[in-house]
């Protein structure tokens, strides 16, 4: 691990009068380049961000969201390998920015997702032998409480199909999907019990693919 290493010369530079990076984890480019998710505060009001570190050069900030309420934000390539970045907002929607790292612009981007909103935004890429898939998990808010954590899949990463419960009832908060070696698994918050528990779903590989592939483009309602 490297040394600390403080980026307030580079914050002091730019017009954020508060930042703190995302809940959700950075991604590398196969060029190097590291993408961080981050909020900022532009005149006491939250927009999205991201952090940027391309090899031999320094860190720096992207432009933020022109949309007032953007915060908790993701992430990930697209199928076209595009960089893009999904927010929560206080309209407890999501919004989807396309990043242009060479003219340093958001472009907002269709997303056709009807789903209670989460807590974040965590994708998920799912590579298999033969498909590449997306998956996130949801915990539904509508009522007041976190209850019934469920897992939602995609192609595309805009059109999303939901997939199954994962944990019912009330007492579940952030969710998380990993992919390592082959393996999928799901950790999330059991409030009731005040721990971590963990989901091995590996097995519901191919038959995910299958739901999805009989209900492409077609968006979960």
């Amino acid at each position: 691990w490297s040394p600390a290493i403080s980026l307030k010369e580079y914050w002091n530079d730019s017009d954020y009068t508060a930042i703190a990076t995302s809940v959700c984890n950075g991604i590398q480019l196969s060029d190097g380049t590291f993408l961080i998710p981050i909020i900022v505060l532009k005149n006491g009001n939250f927009r999205s961000g991201i952090l940027t570190k391309k090899p031999g050069k320094d860190w720096g900030f992207s432009v933020y969201t022109n949309i007032d309420g953007d915060n908790e934000c993701s992430i990930y390539l697209d199928n076209d390998e595009r960089i893009i970045l999904d927010c929560r907002t206080i309209e407890k929607i999501h919004r989807k920015y396309r990043y242009d790292m060479a003219n340093n612009s958001l472009e907002l981007m269709p997303y056709n997702v009807s789903v209670p909103i989460d807590l974040k935004a965590e994708i998920t890429e799912i590579q298999t032998d033969s498909v590449k898939y997306y998956l996130t998990t949801y915990v539904d808010t509508s009522r007041g409480v976190r209850e019934n954590l469920t897992l939602y899949g995609s192609f595309d990463a805009i059109n999303w199909v939901k997939l199954y419960t994962i944990k019912e009832g009330e007492g579940v908060a952030y969710g998380n999907v990993a992919f390592f070696n082959g393996k999928i698994v799901v950790a999330y918050e059991d409030l009731a019990s005040q721990k971590i528990k963990i989901q091995d779903i590996s097995s519901m590989s191919d038959k995910i693919a299958n739901i999805l592939e009989g209900k492409k483009n077609v968006s979960d309602n």
